[in-house]
């Protein structure tokens, strides 16, 4: 009889654990849209983004940080005293100022590209 129980739980929990994940998954992570080619030809223009909170950036990680209320997804290059140094992809030159990790406001899990243009 206890082995029954064992074996019903275990196989109720299985059942849990997807919608579980996917529920974090959800709550955890924000996706954007990308509206211009700074990130090109990696993320070209129209590219989702999805990023989470929880993923500590590094460098040569693509991060979302805000700057005067804008929103950039750009690519970390370099860390100094003062902050990440970012760059878009397809920029000649780095962000104006180093980005303090509280404006990271994620870190990109996935990128898809747009699959067709307008």
């Amino acid at each position: 009889m206890k082995q029954s129980i064992f074996k019903y739980i275990l196989g109720r929990s299985k059942a849990l654990i997807f919608p579980i994940l996917l529920s974090v998954f959800i709550l955890c992570t924000d996706i954007r849209y990308l509206e211009s080619g700074s990130m090109a030809p990696t993320l070209p223009t129209g590219s989702l983004v999805i990023t989470s909170a929880f993923i500590k950036p590094h460098i040569g990680s693509v991060c979302a940080y805000t700057h005067n209320g804008i929103i950039v997804v750009h690519r970390i290059i370099a860390e100094s005293k003062n902050g990440y140094i970012f760059k878009g992809d397809a920029n000649n030159t780095t962000d104006p100022i180093a980005i303090k990790a509280s404006d990271i406001l994620g870190t990109m899990i996935i990128g898809i590209p747009p699959l067709f243009k307008f």
